[in-house]
């Protein structure tokens, strides 16, 4: 795999490491340090000459499962609640800052990656109705959050789990465009298509609602009792 690059050549999915990643997570064939790379989030590569796995993409969820698999690292919390609090990579050491862990959140050493998703246990909560904060199954009509026509997080909510992200997620600071909508399965279009008809892939989709759900959608502030918090600049 190296030589199709040639032996100093850099393909273009490589980036500088970024410190949180760079020294945290090393290679599990070479064992020596992943380099992020522009694939996407949570993605890393290995630049070690020689490994088998050399310009490879991998994925920080897999190899945080092969991780866990070996015994280098605990599992992230699973379905349930309440959830634990857990504090994020990033947060300083003397004062981080405790979050309930959603269980769609990527964990390791300890810490939530709050921007990144388990893509595994993703595909799990969209292909069995399973609510992407407690992991526990969803009923038959469960709530989304909608940010236009996508469900934000592609993934089904108890009333008390999006009540909860509302009131605990930094990403979710200005909730002034979004929607709640009450949905069965049969709402859901997953890359477009019913969701029924998508549940053979192995990969994650996108979720969307049809117009006809999108338009008698509330705001969130008419269904969730949420103070409005203001906007981080």
């Amino acid at each position: 795999m190296l030589t199709s690059f040639g032996a100093d050549a850099i393909p273009t999915a490589y980036r500088e490491p970024e410190p949180a990643l760079a020294e945290l997570f090393d290679c599990l064939t070479c064992d020596t340090p992943l380099r992020p790379c522009s694939a996407g989030p949570g993605t890393l590569m290995c630049t070690t000459a020689g490994c088998p796995q050399v310009w490879d993409v991998q994925h920080l969820w897999q190899i945080q499962d092969e991780r866990v698999r070996r015994g280098l690292d605990q599992p992230a919390p699973g379905p349930g609640l309440p959830r634990p609090l857990l504090a994020g990579h990033g947060d300083p050491d003397h004062a981080p800052a405790l979050r309930p862990h959603p269980y769609l959140v990527q964990v390791s050493h300890g810490r939530a990656w709050w921007t990144l998703l388990h893509r595994g246990r993703h595909r799990r909560c969209q292909h069995q109705w399973r609510c992407q904060v407690c992991g526990l199954p969803c009923p038959p009509r469960a709530q989304v959050l909608l940010d236009g026509h996508n469900v934000y997080s592609d993934a089904p909510l108890h009333t008390r789990c999006l009540r909860l992200s509302l009131s605990t997620c930094p990403h979710l600071t200005d909730t002034t465009t979004l929607r709640v909508a009450a949905v069965t399965t049969d709402d859901i279009l997953a890359d477009g298509h019913p969701w029924a008809d998508t549940l053979v892939t192995e990969w994650t989709q996108d979720w969307s609602v049809p117009d006809s759900v999108y338009t008698t959608a509330p705001d969130v502030h008419e269904v969730v009792a949420c103070p409005q918090r203001p906007s981080r600049s």
